[in-house]
Formats: C-alpha cells, structure tokens, sequence
C-alpha cells in the first residue's frame, strides 16, 4: 500500500512539474514572439534559448529557432539547428528541405542535395524537394546524378510541368538533345505559355535541325509575347541561324501546326522582322530559376 502511494504521489508530481514546465516554454515562446515582431533578434533568440534548455528534445521548437535565424540570414547558426531537430526527427522531410535551402544559400550544392534526397525518402511525393534535388545536381555540375535523379522523379511525379523543364536542362546538358526535347515537350504540354519552356523546345529542335518546327514554336512564343523585347531579340538571334542553316527564312506562315505544340494551340500568320546573322544563340538564352519557396 505504501508502494503504491508512493507511487501516485510521484506521478501527481511528475505532471504538475511537466506542466509547469509546459506554462514556461509557453511563456518564454510569447516573448520569443514579441521581440521577434519588434525585430529586436537577440532578445527573441535568448528567450528562444530558454525554452529550448527546458525542452531540448523538442525538434519542433529546434526547427523553429533554425526558421528563425535563416530569415534573418544567420545561415550557418540556422544549419546547427536544423542538425539538431534532424536527429531528433530524422523523418520529417520539412526539416531536411530547409537544410537544403539553407546550403543552397551557402552555395554548397552538393550537400543541398543530399538534404533533399532525405526528403524525398521521408516523402516520395514531396514535389518541391524534386524539383530542387534535380536543381542542386546542376548547379553543383553532378549532371549524370541529377539525371538518374529527374528520371525517378518524374515517374512519381509526372504532371509537373518544372520538373520535366528542368530534367531537360540536365539533358540538354550532356547534348542528349532528343530526350531533353521529350522533357521540354512534355512541360509545354501542361503549361503551353510559359516562354521558356516554349524557348527551349523551340532550341532543342533548333539543335535536331528540326528548323520548320522550330520557327512554329518561335512563332508561338511571339504570339504571346509581342512586346517582350529581350525574348524578341532571342528569337531574331535563333531565326538568322535557322536563316543560315537553310537559306532563308519564310516572311509569314500560314495556319501551321506543330507535332511539339499542345493540340488546342494554332500558330496563326505573323511577319517576322528583319534578321541580321548571328554566331551563337546561346549566351542569348535567359535561364528560368525560379526563386525558392518561403521556409514553412
């Protein structure tokens, strides 16, 4: 009997004093919040501190302090933190996506993408880690890896339109033009007007020394474009070297169709201007990086 009274005491015990320590976290949290709404960094990171002292297995409010110090461009501090929440939770692919982020930020590609790998084993559909594992791989030049990688991807992930963008631009980069053209295609299909998909479909089959469905694509991106002048300059640049290559350049074309265009798009008759030759179109290609999500 005295065991087992004893017993109930130290549980009364036990929850009153987790409970107070709760009501301190919770309390060191608000002012946390306060002089983090002040921007006042320090003070919000100390009170920070003193929750996580009292709860230092807590990977939620580790991961937070790490959110914190990157938004206010402490990469590296942030990095410890994520470290941290990391082992305390190594299948919360929230956390290894920001670590991601975090090296991104740092440059270190490599190890952005690794980060992103672990995101995607705790979340095969996680499609933002996808699209900037892919990413990672091309900006650290891994091309091979970040191809095995775009081709796992896109089969888990088929219908986004940026990540088959940019498992192009990993073929295009080792010059495997006509599976880099299936990718481009495969973008265009799901979001017909987006110029640069348009822009590199249009040089992929530039590079096939498919010319004629080159100059619809061009054609297409003009209709939408008319007044973009830097993708006018691309596009004059592109059409002189088709000039070069075939002779000479059609002034209109007429109710044509592309094999590469999406069926309910029609090119419809435009006068092309004036084309001075060119050597090279590519240093004339803008680069479609689009910029990182907000950390969650």
């Amino acid at each position: 009997m005295k065991h087992l009274l004893f017993l109930l005491t130290f549980v009364t015990c036990l929850n009153a004093h987790n409970a107070t320590t709760q009501q301190q976290v919770q309390e060191y949290l608000r002012i946390a919040h306060e002089h983090k709404e002040r921007n006042e960094i320090d003070s919000a990171l100390r009170f920070y501190q003193s929750a996580i002292e009292l709860e230092p297995t807590n990977y939620n409010l580790i991961f937070e302090v790490g959110n914190f110090l990157f938004l206010h461009g402490f990469i590296e501090q942030a990095l410890t933190y994520y470290d941290r929440a990391a082992e305390l939770n190594p299948h919360a692919e929230q956390i290894h996506f920001n670590k991601g982020v975090a090296y991104n930020e740092l440059n270190q590609h490599e190890k952005a993408a690794e980060c992103f790998l672990h995101a995607i084993n705790a979340n095969h559909l996680y499609e933002r880690a996808h699209l900037h594992a892919v990413t990672s791989f091309r900006s650290c030049q891994k091309i091979d890896q970040g191809i095995e990688v775009a081709k796992r991807s896109v089969k888990v992930i088929s219908n986004n339109a940026e990540l088959h963008y940019r498992y192009g631009l990993l073929l295009k980069d080792k010059k495997l033009y006509k599976k880099a053209l299936k990718q481009f295609t495969k973008a265009v299909s799901f979001e017909p007007t987006d110029k640069l998909y348009l822009l590199e479909l249009g040089n992929t089959l530039y590079h096939l020394q498919e010319y004629q469905e080159a100059l619809y694509v061009f054609e297409r991106m003009l209709e939408l474009n008319p007044i973009d002048t830097q993708l006018l300059t691309t596009i004059e640049i592109t059409l002189a070297a088709i000039m070069q290559k075939i002779g000479s350049v059609p002034a209109t074309m007429h109710d044509t169709r592309s094999r590469y265009l999406p069926a309910t798009v029609n090119t419809r008759s435009i006068t092309l201007m004036h084309l001075e030759p060119a050597s090279t179109i590519e240093q004339h290609i803008p680069v479609k990086d689009k910029v990182l999500p907000e950390l969650s």
